[in-house]
């Protein structure tokens, strides 16, 4: 889905997610940390509606292509690119809420903030490789909360590009003031608290779906689901 946050408000998603749950973000429930539904069959008559739809495709051995290997469905490299930008950036916006402002040096804090806005960026541009409706969802909740924040990382030099992506005016930085850092870093309830929640939320998902997408846990094209993950395989993508 290459620039997806640069067209924000467009058509609709219409991945193989869209599918199942009738399009759009509105109401849906989460296909992703339903693994028990996902085992009892509860897709299956879903599943052979979209084989129905889309003729199953065979390898260059006569071998039946799963779902996973679907252009349709995100393939586990490119949910780990996700995941791991996501927990950077999750775990950078947590330390932030951590951080007493009045005691780090302003020189420390905008070493800080570049770091952030790097990670932030670079999971933004994992995301336009990724279909997930869900995932993506909590993508664009947490770039609208920026953008609702605006006015107020401008006062301490954050800028957000027509893109979503961050950029940081380190003169203005450095003279903003520490009442308005406060309110951009500290706690729970500041802008990175929200970052740090959203980022947080991406990165459970991709990683949810990374096991799902794994070559032991998959359906073919009746319906049928192969054996449960194995602890090293889950261990693995933790």
């Amino acid at each position: 889905m290459s620039d997806f946050f640069s067209t924000i408000g467009g058509t609709s998603n219409t991945s193989f997610y869209d599918s199942f749950f009738g399009g759009g973000t509105g109401g849906m429930s989460s296909l992703l940390g339903d693994y028990s539904m996902i085992k009892s069959g509860a897709y299956t008559k879903l599943l052979k509606k979209y084989y129905a739809e889309n003729p199953v495709q065979r390898d260059e051995n006569g071998k039946i292509n799963t779902i996973k290997d679907s252009k349709a469905a995100d393939t586990t490299k490119n949910l780990l690119a996700v995941k791991d930008s996501a927990k950077k950036t999750a775990d950078a916006a947590t330390d932030f809420t951590k951080t007493d402002i009045t005691k780090v040096k302003r020189e420390d804090l905008l070493k800080d903030v570049k770091g952030f806005v790097e990670n932030y960026n670079s999971m933004l541009e994992d995301m336009d490789n990724i279909e997930s409706v869900t995932i993506l969802q909590n993508a664009v909740w947490m770039t609208s909360e920026m953008k609702r924040n605006a006015n107020v990382l401008d006062q301490i030099g954050i800028k957000i590009g027509s893109d979503n992506k961050l950029s940081v005016d380190e003169d203005k930085f450095k003279g903003a003031s520490e009442g308005v850092l406060k309110s951009v870093f500290s706690g729970n309830n500041s802008i990175m608290g929200s970052v740090a929640q959203r980022a947080n939320q991406i990165y459970n998902l991709s990683g949810t779906q990374a096991i799902l997408n794994s070559k032991n846990t998959s359906y073919n094209s009746t319906g049928g689901y192969k054996a449960p993950l194995s602890s090293n395989l889950i261990n693995s993508l933790m």
